[in-house]
């Protein structure tokens, strides 16, 4: 076999070559075709031909049947792939765009947070078996994206949250498309999925995702609204990140933060079971 037709591909999608010290991910076999390449997950593998996929999984390493395992069998390869893909793109923003420092790393609470909201939304998707078997994950949803969502305010803070929140409900939208052309798609039903707050103050919603003690060590609700209104967008974003760096000060000296007072508002998914 031509050896051209061989190629290696790192965690971020990018080709590499065999003796890297960087982590290989994906072995395609048919050059820029990609119509027949491995991927290895950890715990699993799989080999993709065309559109079918061959699923290896390594019980004895596996262990405890996490609800991250369900995430890498039961979503499609464009879902899973998502958080890849995010890490990529904020990556490569060009220079002139302000890019944080935590959203090019890949990191497990943006992934798993990322892998929460698709296994909701496919949920509508799955044919009626699957559903039977993923009715306990589903009946524990609420308890499962509100973890999940306290792990990634907590790791990244707030306003880069918010950012991975936008980002993804965008792109899950487009991805979608391409998975189920021939279907009717809405995710309008989720979007309380990608929003939350953690005070009640008279704010906008920009703000409204920083914790009251955060506001509080500003100065408190008056002054940020006078120093808020009014203001171009330079001086709105300092300001922003002002209080999300207090936010994560103030988190990380409460001896007891477990970041309990996020708030979302309550999907009802009685109706999808």
């Amino acid at each position: 076999m031509d050896n051209k037709l061989i190629r290696f591909l790192s965690e971020d999608g990018g080709e590499i070559e065999f003796n890297s010290s960087k982590k290989i991910e994906t072995i395609v076999f048919d050059g820029c075709d990609e119509n027949l390449f491995i991927n290895f997950y950890g715990i699993h593998t799989s080999i993709f031909v065309y559109d079918m996929e061959i699923m290896f999984i390594d019980e004895n390493s596996k262990g405890i049947y996490t609800s991250s395992d369900i995430y890498n069998n039961v979503l499609p390869n464009e879902l899973f792939k998502l958080p890849a893909v995010f890490f990529r793109t904020m990556r490569n923003l060009p220079a002139s765009y302000k890019k944080s420092y935590k959203l090019q790393q890949e990191n497990d609470s943006v992934e798993t947070w990322m892998h929460t909201v698709a296994l909701l939304i496919c949920w509508q998707f799955f044919q009626t078996e699957l559903k039977r078997k993923m009715k306990p994950l589903i009946d524990s949803y609420e308890e499962i994206y509100a973890e999940a969502l306290r792990n990634i305010v907590e790791d990244i803070g707030p306003k880069d949250t918010l950012t991975v929140m936008e980002w993804t409900k965008e792109n899950l939208k487009g991805a979608l498309k391409k998975l189920l052309a021939d279907k009717d798609i809405s995710i309008d039903d989720y979007s309380c999925l990608f929003s939350f707050y953690q005070n009640e103050f008279d704010l906008p919603d920009e703000l409204r995702i920083f914790s009251e003690e955060a506001i509080e060590s500003y100065g408190g609700v008056e002054k940020l609204k006078s120093d808020y209104e009014n203001q171009g967008v330079l001086k709105k974003q300092y300001i922003l990140d002002l209080l999300d760096k207090l936010d994560r000060v103030e988190k990380d000296n409460k001896a007891d933060s477990n970041l309990k007072d996020i708030k979302y508002r309550k999907i009802e998914l009685e109706s999808r079971n």
